[in-house]
């Protein structure tokens, strides 16, 4: 039975240094292409600084009422 494993490295120096260790050690894999737009990830992780750094409004229910 063949199993998969992903492997998520956090920057190219990352990527760079487990794909030489995969070939230096005769490991077979594959490289594929993110499927995510970038444009997406981008105003996500925007949202999620804005979160942290106090920058949005908490709606409460009597608030949508008025």
């Amino acid at each position: 039975m063949k199993k998969r494993i992903q492997i998520f490295p956090q920057d190219k120096k990352e990527r760079l240094a487990i794909t030489k260790w995969l070939r230096e050690n005769n490991i077979q894999f594959e490289e594929l292409d993110s499927t995510y737009n970038p444009a997406i990830i981008e105003k996500v992780l925007e949202g999620k600084r804005n979160i942290e750094e106090g920058n949005f409004i908490k709606f409460i229910p009597d608030m949508l009422w008025k």
